[in-house]
């Protein structure tokens, strides 16, 4: 039991995940503690945590926790003295320690942007998208800001109802989003050949095996007396979260038209986790364009049923990572 807890591959996923970050230093965000935590841990051990600030998401609204950061990380996290109050068309919050809305929260990134390179653990999908676009980073993403010209302004008259000029003129131009260039590209590639070697491969044996692998005296053994060493718990963790993670990747190689490279992508992330939805839907889409057939938008979907218990569409995203086909 102590052995099949110790194998290396959740500290193999917090080496890749430190590895993708800058190494000059950053804002990580988080939406899943666990996950945060294995990445200080590992940060810690290698002597680097001084450069990086960890944020978990989930508590970004609440003052305490802002002060805290700005304690803990001075002249890198802005003062709470000076940090930009919530508004909302037009009107200013009077509890300072009122918790922050989104639009608020979004301003709070953007300054901290100003100053620092943003990363985030996990795809994010909720408040920083409407100001921010994520680029793949090998295992992690960042924050990037949208390019000038890619938000409307003067707004489109017709938006003009009811919503704030400040809010209008934040309205994307488009729905996408600039695509990595081909150094990028190449670099995400290699990051991936490597990970998938590494870190991946050897999990594969494990999350898809009910019970360890062992020689076959230790076999005899083990039947003998009526024993048995499933794999651990960490397997199937890593497994989902290795299998968001190349779902993401295979989507950005098949937006960037790269479909033959995609499809691989979307086989391992299914082998990883089988009930990633969002890696089946893009597979069945990524089949469809290498045979060049043509795309329809389905009038009804049914996927809310398949998401699972207690899963909604934001986590679906988060954990598994994006959906790439019209309907």
């Amino acid at each position: 039991a102590i052995r099949a807890t110790n194998v290396p591959h959740l500290n193999r996923y917090a080496r890749l995940a430190a590895g993708s970050l800058p190494p000059e230093g950053a804002v990580v965000l988080g939406d899943d503690p666990v996950r945060l935590a294995f990445l200080q841990a590992e940060l810690a051990r290698e002597g680097k945590a001084g450069r990086y600030v960890p944020v978990e998401t989930h508590n970004l609204s609440l003052a305490p926790y802002r002060a805290w950061l700005s304690r803990k990380n001075p002249g890198r996290w802005p003062d709470p003295g000076t940090e930009a109050r919530s508004a909302v068309a037009g009107r200013v919050a009077s509890q300072t320690n009122a918790p922050l809305d989104g639009p608020s929260l979004v301003r709070l990134v953007s300054r901290v942007a100003q100053s620092n390179q943003v990363y985030c653990l996990q795809p994010s999908v909720g408040w920083l998208l409407e100001r921010f676009y994520l680029q793949p980073h090998g295992l992690l993403y960042e924050i990037k800001s949208y390019p000038p010209g890619f938000f409307s302004d003067p707004p489109p008259a017709w938006l003009s109802r009811g919503l704030t000029h400040e809010l209008i003129s934040e309205l994307p131009n488009s729905l996408s989003y600039p695509l990595l260039t081909s150094v990028e590209l190449e670099e995400n590639r290699a990051f991936w050949q490597s990970a998938i070697e590494t870190g991946l491969r050897p999990l594969l044996g494990l999350v898809s095996q009910a019970e360890l692998p062992r020689p076959a005296f230790e076999k005899r053994l083990m039947k003998s007396g009526h024993l048995q060493t499933p794999p651990p718990a960490q397997a199937g963790v890593l497994g989902r979260w290795y299998s968001g993670a190349v779902n993401y990747w295979g989507v950005t190689l098949q937006r960037s038209g790269r479909w033959s490279e995609a499809a691989p992508c979307f086989a391992l992330a299914l082998e990883l986790n089988p009930d990633n939805l969002p890696a089946l839907v893009d597979s069945q889409c990524n089949s469809n364009l290498l045979a060049h057939h043509k795309m329809t938008v389905a009038r009804t979907l049914s996927l809310p049923d398949k998401f699972g218990r207690g899963r909604g569409l934001l986590r679906v995203l988060t954990e598994d990572g994006p959906f790439d086909d019209p309907s």
